[in-house]
């Protein structure tokens, strides 16, 4: 839930999630330390070609190549995966792929982020019409589609992630605005609020997570020539957050009990650097993952069980400067296997 997006794909799942998933012949095996079922959904590529893979309990499954999968939620014995696949939105349960519903006049469709509560399913994604390429924010339940309404002077409109708590669905992400600028969005029940606005920042990267009664958003601003900031609100009103000197990014964002765990990354090296470290930050203090030699180091997924913190993403080598790897506490597991190096990211983590 992706309650937490996001570039937030998806194929047919192969083989069996639950009974244990089979061997690739291309992921080897993969033995991250867990306590509990770790489920991670992402790509990477050899050779080549890429390849769509969901690891479960340490080992690997491929999924169709033209897939991506975009975020990932466990409901008892089933797993839910939403993404893409061959420009349209697609999701998955266990090994049954349903491509979402759509108007014919929508080209590009994506599922950012998805929620299940009970026997509902909630998706949250964009479609963009393929005439005259304006994005509209798009809201399924139960493959239902509803587009929803950003407000006045909306240019585009982009649901990144989603949230269900008992009768209540929760929908974050941002709109362009007619003549410039953007606002982060957050919906409640298909009701848009704008948390802020401005006709000369940028915001992006929205994610969204709801703990009880409290519900909380984070994004980037970007204000050019300062570099890139995390902002964090809580119930709509603005949490200070520690600012970084050379800029910092979220991706993710979870929440156990009073403590806010935000994943993403942090620049180092000169201002607008590519050199990037993946971090997470709990309650505003920075957890650094490590460092690569070749730069573009970002934390996509976390999630939190009990005292462990897992968190899924991509960080370079000397021979790539994008490898998949899960974290457990700080300590990195590349998903390699009898595999060197592959290039690619984990983009969502579930634990159950």
């Amino acid at each position: 839930m992706k309650n937490w997006v996001l570039l937030c794909l998806c194929g047919f799942v192969a083989g069996n999630l639950f009974s244990g998933c089979n061997k690739s012949d291309d992921a080897g095996d993969i033995q991250p330390p867990h306590v509990k079922a770790v489920y991670a959904a992402g790509y990477y590529t050899l050779s080549g070609k890429t390849y769509t893979a969901l690891w479960k309990d340490g080992r690997a499954t491929v999924f169709d190549s033209s897939a991506v999968p975009m975020d990932m939620f466990v409901n008892g014995n089933d797993l839910y995966i939403s993404g893409i696949k061959n420009s349209k939105a697609w999701f998955w349960k266990n090994n049954t792929a349903t491509q979402l519903s759509t108007d014919p006049a929508y080209g590009y469709v994506i599922a950012n982020s998805i929620a299940v509560s009970g026997s509902d399913v909630h998706i949250a994604g964009m479609a963009e019409e393929a005439t005259t390429y304006r994005k509209q924010a798009i809201y399924w339940k139960n493959n239902a589609p509803q587009m929803l309404n950003a407000g006045s002077n909306t240019e585009n409109s982009y649901a990144l992630s989603i949230a269900a708590s008992g009768a209540d669905v929760y929908i974050a992400g941002y709109k362009t605005i007619i003549g410039g600028g953007t606002a982060v969005v957050l919906w409640k029940n298909g009701t848009a609020t704008e948390l802020i606005s401005s006709p000369s920042v940028d915001y992006g990267n929205i994610n969204l997570f709801v703990s009880g009664t409290d519900v909380y958003v984070t994004c980037y601003e970007y204000n050019f020539p300062a570099t890139e900031q995390i902002r964090l609100w809580k119930n709509g009103t603005p949490v200070t957050f520690p600012s970084s000197p050379l800029g910092a990014a979220p991706y993710c964002l979870f929440v156990n009990g009073s403590d806010v765990y935000i994943g993403g990354f942090e620049r180092e090296g000169t201002v607008f650097s590519t050199n990037t470290v993946p971090k997470y930050w709990k309650n505003g203090v920075a957890v650094s993952l490590g460092d690569s030699p070749n730069g573009v180091d970002i934390v996509h997924s976390i999630y939190v069980d009990g005292t462990d913190v897992y968190a899924g993403g991509t960080i370079g080598s000397v021979t790539s400067a994008s490898n998949p790897v899960i974290w457990k506490n700080a300590v990195p597991y590349p998903l390699t296997g009898a595999v060197t190096n592959p290039y690619g990211e984990i983009m969502t983590v579930f634990v159950k």
